[in-house]
């Protein structure tokens, strides 16, 4: 259930930033018309990212080197799946400028991504602290 649950948590930012990258791409690229069939192309990455992140996030790590490994590792195939998913669906084309116009989507959508599972993490963690304490304080 736990993994289920985190894969809908990064689905709903990924999709999200993806979505706002891809608004932002267009406007960058300048294309007179998006087709109507990308609506669910972006939900299709958000899965496929998703399940990428999740299966890689869900892992336990024993040090801060292996972490920031999983994370750099993590970071090379989001942006190796979304080059291609990118010149698969026709969102870029397979010419330097694009690659690296999608790259700095990538960068973006990974950081608006792990800056919500941060915020949202903190949250949690504040619940829980306060119920925490309230348990501690009523036993006094």
């Amino acid at each position: 259930m736990k993994f289920f649950t985190e894969f809908l948590k990064m689905f709903t930012y990924i999709t999200t930033g993806t979505a706002v990258a891809f608004a932002a791409y267009t406007m960058i690229v300048g294309y007179e018309t998006v087709a109507v069939y990308t609506v669910a192309e972006i939900p299709l990455v958000g899965v496929i990212m998703s399940l990428i992140t999740t299966v890689i996030t869900q892992r336990e790590y024993s040090t801060n080197k292996k972490i920031g490994f999983a994370l750099v590792c993590h970071y090379i195939i989001v942006s190796a799946s979304m080059v291609g998913l990118g010149i698969l669906f026709e969102w870029v084309r397979p010419v330097p400028e694009e690659i690296i116009l999608m790259l700095g989507c990538v960068l973006f959508v990974y950081a608006f991504s792990f800056t919500m599972f941060f915020v949202s993490m903190k949250r949690e963690a504040n619940k829980i602290n306060a119920a925490l304490k309230k348990r501690a304080d009523s036993k006094i």
